[in-house]
Parts: structure tokens; sequence; C-alpha cells
């Protein structure tokens, strides 16, 4: 410490300078400024607030949530979009497959006539010759063959086709689906089940894919109507199958002229709702195509408005 006039380095104990005789005046340092904190910002000192630990949804948006910049966070549904795939080529495909049965059907029908005629002669008496007798036979069975082969390769186009639908559900986010797109094909192969199931698939898919149904939550598709034309359809598919049943009986057990004449006739009924069968299966496959495309246009549509750029 140094006097304050002139200079002389003084002890610590020292009251008076023992040089030029002036007081020295010993300051004790005061406790540190507890100045609040509020006095300091009231000079414009910067504030700073902790960072907001989640964005809460606004309300009625059904979203998740916003960013921190204050846009609405997207849906699931836009990042699941592009799984979509469409099913125009493999619904094009089952068309063509379904109009090739339903002509085979047809020429079954006429063919059936044929051998109706030819059983009214030899009911009443004509002698139908061997030759005849085999080339009925012959037409009936090549018929058979092509009809028979026909339907493989649709059912075959089906389960492809109805995979594909189903596979599509998700990317439209959907979600709390009852059936994987494996078992929407597999139901139609398990006894008993096959006559409701392949029904509650096909409602299933109408459901998801209505592009009228808005999606937020992902549920809102158990509230869509279920068209009409699902239960025309499956009705029809129904009594197809059990009349096809009741023709391959009486068939096998048919052995009079009467009896086969009562058989054909049973089997141009199955063929005649075959074909209606067909043409409300026509009808199913263009009216999912449609949805499925309409419902992924309008998605598609709303998911520009979450484009970052």
């Amino acid at each position: 410490m140094q006097c304050a006039r002139c200079g002389n380095e003084l002890e610590p104990g020292d009251n008076v300078c023992p040089k030029c005789a002036q007081s020295v005046d010993h300051e004790t340092p005061g406790p540190p400024s507890t100045q609040p904190m509020d006095e300091l910002r009231s000079y414009g000192a910067p504030q700073l607030s902790p960072p907001q630990a989640q964005f809460p949804a606004p309300s009625g948006t059904g979203y998740p949530g916003v960013s921190p910049y204050g846009q609405v966070a997207p849906p699931s549904w836009v990042s699941t979009l592009q799984e979509y795939v469409s099913t125009k080529g493999r619904g094009t495909a089952l068309l063509i497959m379904l109009s090739v049965t339903m002509l085979f059907d047809a020429i079954s029908i006429l063919s059936d006539l044929a051998q109706i005629s030819m059983l009214r002669q030899a009911a009443s008496g004509v002698q139908i010759s061997e030759q005849a007798a085999l080339a009925n036979d012959a037409r009936q069975g090549l018929i058979a063959l092509a009809v028979l082969g026909t339907l493989v390769v649709t059912v075959v186009v089906w389960c492809v086709w109805i995979h594909r639908a189903d596979k599509n559900l998700p990317a439209f986010g959907a979600r709390n689906l009852r059936f994987t797109p494996g078992w929407a094909v597999g139901w139609y192969f398990v006894p008993f089940m096959n006559l409701v199931r392949p029904y509650q698939v096909m409602q299933e898919i109408c459901q998801a894919s209505d592009p009228n149904t808005p999606v937020h939550s992902g549920t809102e598709w158990m509230s869509a109507p279920t068209p009409p034309l699902v239960g025309f359809w499956w009705g029809a598919y129904l009594i197809n199958g059990f009349l096809g049943n009741v023709v391959l009986r009486s068939s096998m057990g048919a052995k009079s002229p009467e009896e086969l004449i009562s058989s054909t006739w049973t089997g141009i009924v199955s063929q005649t709702v075959s074909i209606v069968a067909t043409i409300l299966a026509i009808m199913m496959v263009r009216k999912v195509n449609t949805m499925q495309a309409e419902k992924y246009d309008a998605l598609a549509s709303q998911s520009q408005q979450y484009s970052p750029f």
C-alpha cells in the first residue's frame, strides 16, 4: 500500500505517512452485489427461455404435433403413400380372364343345349348313331377342359390382384386392419371360413379405399359405407358354387336320357348364374381399381401442402 500524497510505501498498520504526515484511509471492501436479476433485466439484459419440450397438436387437426416453426407436422400416410402400387395392370389381366371365362360359359350353354336336343331324340325312340354320341361327348369334354383351364388361370390372377389391392391399404394410412395381404388370399382356400371371410376382405378393401373418407387417425375407414355391389357379387358367387356341386352330383348319377336331360338343364342354370357372377366380379374389379386410383390422387394432392419445398 502506498501513500496517496507522496507515494511512500506504507506498512500495513500505519495510520499516518512517516514521510509527509498524511493520514491513511483504510477502506474495507463491502459485500458482493446482491442486485436482483429483475433489475438487471430492466437494463436490457437478454432473456433466454428454456426450449419447448413438445409441440401440442392444434385443435381439430388430428395430427400428432407441429414443428418448432409452427407448421403442422405431416400425417403418417404422407410417408407411406409412396408404397402404393396401382392395381390397373393386374386388374386389366383379371378383366381379360373373367371375360374369357364368361365366353366359355356361354359356349358351354350352347353345347349343353345341343346335347339336350340329342338326348330328347334318344328319349323319344330315335336311334342315335355311335359317331354322333362320341362327337357329342368329345365336344362336351373339350369345352369342360377349356372351362377348367380358364378357371384355374383366372383364380391365380384373381389372387394376385386381391393381394395387391389389400397391400395398398396401409399406404392410404389405414390402421387396425383385420386382414393381411396373405390372408386376403388364403381365406379363399380354408373350408367353411371361405363362405364368409372373402366377403369381409372385399368389404375392408372397399371401405379403406373409399376416396370420400378422410384420413386423420387412420381408423376413419371403419365407418365408411360398404358398396351394395359387394353383397351382390358375393351372393352370386355362393349360389354359383352351390349349383356347381349340384351339377357334379347329378351328372355322376345320371344314367337314362331323362336323367341326363335333367342334369344338363341344371348345368345350364349353373352356367347362367356363373355368367351373372362373372359380370358382378368384373364390376367389382373395376370399382376397386377406380376407388384406389381416386384415393391415391386425392391423398397425393393433399400431401403437397406438407412438402418442404
